[in-house]
């Protein structure tokens, strides 16, 4: 997918953001449900799984659907650490939230999201 820029973010006028399509902001917030709910597996088997909290890459990459526009329904693993998109919204004035989002989604070997693959063309 490509994405564009789009200005800046209505919640922090001083943050630029970037435009993504909404078959894109979908297959983020699937693969990001995939995460969360991993990330909660684990805490619930952790000694200490009540001091447990959202991975902050996880948290992140949320705050940059919810920069964009995104809102649903709080998944299982959401719920577990007790975060939904209006916690994701509350940070999204943070400048340098939505950059970390960026980062966790499209960057580096610790990306929250895997890259989007090309499609192979049918012979």
């Amino acid at each position: 997918m490509k994405t564009v820029a789009a200005g800046v973010c209505p919640a922090n006028p001083g943050t630029r953001v970037t435009d993504t399509s909404p078959t894109e902001l979908l297959r983020i917030r699937v693969a990001l449900i995939a995460r969360i709910d991993e990330a909660a597996e684990r805490a619930k088997w952790g000694r200490e799984p009540e001091a447990s909290g959202m991975p902050a890459r996880l948290f992140a990459a949320g705050c940059y659907l919810a920069a964009h526009g995104y809102d649903e329904i709080a998944c299982e693993g959401e719920r577990w650490f007790n975060v939904d998109f209006a916690a994701y919204r509350s940070s999204v004035g943070f400048a340098d939230m939505i950059e970390l989002g960026h980062q966790a989604i499209y960057e580096g070997g610790r990306r929250a999201i895997a890259p989007l693959q090309p499609m192979e063309m049918a012979a």
